[in-house]
């Protein structure tokens, strides 16, 4: 086996490993090659793409020489570098692979990881009699690589990126939406469908765009008129953005029900208190967010929560209102590399800054420990690749 051979397998290896290992293990995983390669590649302009990202962890470093204990701030130091790494990691694999081999084994993992999401169901199929709600409740969970994975092999698997049989092709994405529908996960949904518009380039084409203003003009009426029924699930999707409605008055109904608001109103409630430095620079790593109630979560019982389910909350409490702004920065230079070019990686990269933007307001976007490992990887390895066919 040549070294160029053996690349593949390790890189599938680092896509699938993030939902296998624990997340400490696979950040160790990564430290390696993210050295190897910033010694590989002692790029300025890969330095100064990074930097924002970089900056965000430098301010939180604070929290050092506050009363946090240092478990409570390396906890952070870990969410907060965890992208870098990932994004070097895909930097290592650009080098390593060629670009039809790094899209192939990309769609393979998310395939190998949708069948083993449908692989609980098959071995207990008991689970499929119960409701959505549930089946979440139980904590089987799809992986958001999976409906990324239909756009890219709809799109590229029949010669752009590589080339499958029709019938393997069908089939594949026959699995994976399978997957994406027994994940009753909005984020998916929202995910593929993004994923499909930018593409095929759906944005071009008048009569879908009049379906798209359509589409938000009911989801707007839905948001404003609180449409209820009595399935807990399906009210979260007639409901897309109920979870962060911030109410003056909470009840533990209200927050049950819009625990995403209720972390947003404690943060600005936290940051309103707050001397301006504070509000300028947060509170740094290792700050933890009193609940004002005692509430079980993952099985535990918690009156202060570290990690929230927005990124620009989060990071407003770590590295306040200048941490937020470099986040959106990263973010806004991501779309003008993606806008400013017309080629496929420039695709890729106007799909994944879409998904880290929108995936910031609910699943911590760059700072989900696991979910954004691939979508940094893939990033990393896109944008390079960008970058050689424009010189």
């Amino acid at each position: 086996m040549t070294l160029f051979s053996f690349y593949k397998p390790l890189f599938f290896g680092y896509l699938v490993t993030p939902f296998i290992l624990s997340s400490g293990l696979y950040t160790l995983a990564m430290a390696p090659l993210a050295a190897i390669t910033v010694w590989r590649i002692p790029s300025k302009k890969l330095f100064a793409f990074i930097l924002p990202l970089l900056l965000v962890f430098l301010i939180s470093t604070h929290g050092l020489w506050s009363s946090f204990t240092y478990y409570e701030v390396f906890k952070d130091f870990w969410y907060l570098l965890n992208p870098l790494l990932a994004f070097y990691v895909g930097c290592f694999f650009y080098l390593a692979l060629s670009r039809q081999d790094f899209y192939y084994i990309f769609c393979i993992a998310g395939i190998f990881l949708a069948l083993m999401h449908l692989a609980y169901f098959a071995i207990n199929p008991e689970v499929l009699s119960l409701g959505g709600r549930d089946i979440r409740d139980l904590g089987v969970k799809g992986n958001h690589i999976v409906p990324f994975t239909v756009a890219l092999l709809l799109w590229g698997g029949t010669g752009r990126l590589f080339h499958l049989r029709l019938e393997a092709l069908l089939f594949a994405v026959f699995l994976l939406i399978i997957s994406v529908a027994l994940s009753f996960s909005r984020t998916g949904w929202l995910i593929l469908i993004f994923s499909l518009f930018v593409y095929f380039e759906f944005y071009r084409k008048p009569a879908l765009i009049l379906f798209l203003v359509l589409i938000v003009l009911i989801l707007s009426f839905l948001v404003v008129g609180g449409y209820e029924t009595n399935n807990p699930l399906l009210n979260k999707f007639m409901n897309p953005t109920s979870e962060f409605i911030q109410f003056d008055n909470w009840n533990i109904y209200d927050i049950n029900n819009n625990w995403r608001g209720y972390e947003n109103f404690l943060t600005r409630e936290v940051l309103e208190n707050a001397p301006f430095l504070t509000q300028l620079f947060g509170f740094g790593a290792g700050y933890s967010l009193p609940l004002d109630v005692t509430i079980k979560l993952g099985g535990d019982v918690h009156s202060e929560i570290f990690i929230l389910h927005s990124a620009y909350s989060y990071l407003l409490l770590k590295t306040g209102i200048i941490g937020v702004l470099l986040y959106l920065f990263f973010l806004l230079h991501l779309f003008y590399i993606a806008i400013r070019a017309r080629d496929m990686e420039a695709r890729s990269v106007l799909v994944i800054a879409g998904i880290i933007f929108f995936t910031s307001f609910a699943i911590s976007g760059l700072y989900n420990k696991v979910q954004a490992i691939p979508f940094m990887i893939f990033l990393g390895c896109s944008i390079n690749i960008f970058w050689e066919r424009k010189r």
